[in-house]
């Protein structure tokens, strides 16, 4: 699908920048995830007392420039299970379950 590669590339370079230029933020975000991840019941991070089970979670800075850097449909398909199943898998340093 010409969205989502498109899309994966684009989010490749994001994240490259991301982490290059927020390099303090980013080192204490990856602490942050790791706390979350000890709270967590099972390796799927199912949060307690729900169904829920979210793949992964990004800073605000980084999600901004998801926000502005793809067109929509490229940001439609990262919303998808597909997108981000991918991502997480693609960038493990925001995945929250810990089989990724």
């Amino acid at each position: 699908m010409k969205d989502s590669d498109s899309a994966k590339s684009k989010i490749e370079q994001l994240v490259k920048a991301y982490t290059e230029r927020y390099a303090d933020e980013f080192l204490l975000f990856q602490e942050a995830i790791k706390a979350k991840r000890t709270l967590s019941k099972d390796e799927f991070f199912q949060l307690e007392g729900t169904e829920m089970r979210p793949l992964f979670e990004t800073p605000e800075k980084l999600y901004a420039s998801f926000v502005l850097g793809l067109d929509e449909d490229e940001l439609i398909w990262f919303k998808t299970n597909e997108g981000g199943r991918w991502f997480a898998s693609s960038f493990p340093a925001f995945a929250l379950p810990t089989f990724i």
